[in-house]
């Protein structure tokens, strides 16, 4: 693969580590410099330790399904031996029973066997994906049966933290105008 497919994953990891890293530099201290220094009697310090107690460990949370998300085998099916006097002659479909079902499985010229039920070749990794859902770039990985519970809790994960990360910066922000 070249350095460029590789791009929008080494951004995608840059924004999350440096996002991260200035998010905890700036907002979280100056909420907790602000209590510090402004408030007297010290109990409103509660306010950032628990913005830290809570989004540390969510951060966390968010880099390693990302690493799985990105990772993890998405379901990629073996390549057949090739087998290329065979291949030509090979029906486009062939139908199979599946749990009692009939189903149409469609013949891959690229892996050269016939593929199962949601089961598709992605162009870009060059291999038949099971369940496949997109090849996602950020990511830098095809999503499938087996990371696709990493990658929505990655989406989920950080949706929340960036809705969050806008709160304690929009609350830093507002703290910071009242005490000029």
């Amino acid at each position: 693969m070249s350095f460029l497919s590789k791009l929008p994953y080494i951004i995608a990891t840059i924004l999350l580590l440096i996002g991260g890293a200035l998010f905890f530099a700036f907002p979280i201290r100056n909420i907790f410099e602000f209590y510090i220094r402004y408030e007297p009697n010290r109990i409103y310090l509660v306010i950032p330790i628990l913005a830290g107690s809570y989004l540390v460990p969510m951060y966390f949370f968010v880099m390693s399904t990302f690493f799985l998300a990105s990772f993890v085998d998405p379901g990629i099916y073996p390549r057949e031996s090739t087998n290329e006097e065979d291949d030509f002659r090979q029906p486009l479909y062939r139908g199979a029973v599946v749990n009692g079902v009939s189903v149409r499985m469609k013949w891959c010229e690229t892996c050269k066997f016939y593929r199962p039920p949601r089961t598709s070749h992605c162009s870009i990794c060059d291999n038949c994906v099971e369940n496949f859902d997109h090849h996602c770039p950020w990511v830098d990985n095809c999503i499938g049966k087996r990371n696709y519970k990493y990658f929505f809790m990655f989406v989920n994960s950080l949706s929340f933290f960036i809705l969050n990360g806008f709160g304690w910066t929009a609350f830093s922000i507002i703290l910071h105008n009242q005490n000029r």
